[in-house]
Order: C-alpha cells, then sequence, then structure tokens
C-alpha cells in the first residue's frame, strides 16, 4: 500500500522537502521511524546486489590479467628463442 508520498503542490516552498536520510525513513502518517520500510529493503538489497557484482568482476578480471601476463611471458620466450 503506498501512504508515504510527500505532495508537493506547484507554489510550495523547497524547504518542506525534507533531505532524505535512508538510515531513518520516517512513516508521515504517525511519524514514527519505520525502520522495516521498502526504502531500506531495497536499498539493501541492491547494496548486496553491487556488492556481489564488484566481487565476481574483480575475480573474473583478474583471472583475465594473469592469463595475459602468462601469455605475454610466453610469446616473448618463444620469441626470444627464435
Amino acid at each position: 500500500m503506498i501512504y508515504n508520498i510527500l505532495a508537493l503542490g506547484r507554489h510550495d516552498p523547497l524547504e518542506k522537502i525534507d533531505d532524505l536520510d535512508m538510515d531513518a525513513v520516517v512513516n508521515r502518517l504517525n511519524d514514527d521511524p519505520d525502520e522495516r520500510s521498502i526504502f531500506m529493503e531495497e536499498s539493501h538489497l541492491t547494496d548486496d546486489i553491487f556488492e556481489n557484482t564488484k566481487l565476481i568482476m574483480r575475480n573474473f578480471l583478474s583471472t583475465v590479467c594473469i592469463l595475459y601476463w602468462i601469455m605475454n611471458q610466453f610469446l616473448c620466450l618463444c620469441i626470444s628463442n627464435i
């Protein structure tokens, strides 16, 4: 259910917009902190996906760099023996 949306009109001052503090999302219906909000869950999920992707890419690119170095050394050795 969508109930936590701040609506702004054309003539509302910009001061009406609160700075988003994703660590403590406030339920505007009762002004209580809502630690289990969908925004927090989505934020944690995307952080986990990003960190896992970084780990996979780092491992993959490390392997590619090592294979490139080995191939380069092998070619240099072959060329020097000719």
